[in-house]
């Protein structure tokens, strides 16, 4: 009886690493704290994107340059679990269907005009209490910018640290 409890324990969203609920507040995470780390503001309470874009791009962890590397919060065990994992992932579009607590953000850049955010495909470690996304602002008129964020469950909660990827 023990073993059928435990495979259903398993089984259920809850444990599944990259289950849609996990996914989602992994994404809703980075994104606060992509924003935040971005304007310098802080905000109560919960928001999310208003206007998501589906993202065909995947990290290529493999890739990572080692300064890179060792600024992110990782250490090298779960950095190499993760390059593993999603190098094991089939790469397809990702479009997240999120029910997102807290208000949505509409992303304004500076000359008034409006943008859109996309997010990676997360790479989950084999606990599930790990994840590393990308955050894509795209704004109007061809500008952007991206944060790579590492997403922690502790304490009930998901906490992210990004740092800057890419810019344009």
């Amino acid at each position: 009886m023990a073993i059928i409890t435990a495979l259903a324990l398993l089984a259920s969203p809850e444990t599944v690493p990259g289950s849609p609920e996990k996914t989602c507040a992994v994404l809703q995470s980075a994104f606060m704290t992509a924003s935040d780390v971005r304007t310098g503001k802080t905000y109560d309470g919960k928001f999310y994107p208003k206007v998501i874009h589906a993202s065909a791009e995947q990290l290529n962890l493999k890739g990572f340059h080692a300064e890179y590397r060792s600024r992110m919060a990782l250490s090298p065990a779960e950095f190499a679990e993760l390059s593993q994992r999603e190098a094991a992932d089939e790469g397809s579009s990702f479009q997240p269907n999120c029910r997102w607590p807290g208000k949505p953000t509409v992303i304004r850049n500076h000359a008034d005009g409006y943008g859109y955010v996309s997010f990676t495909k997360p790479v989950f470690s084999r606990l599930g209490d790990l994840a590393l996304v990308q955050v894509s602002i795209y704004e109007t008129y061809r500008f952007g910018h991206g944060d790579l964020c590492v997403v922690r469950h502790s304490r009930g909660r998901w906490t992210a640290k990004c740092q800057p990827s890419w810019i344009s």
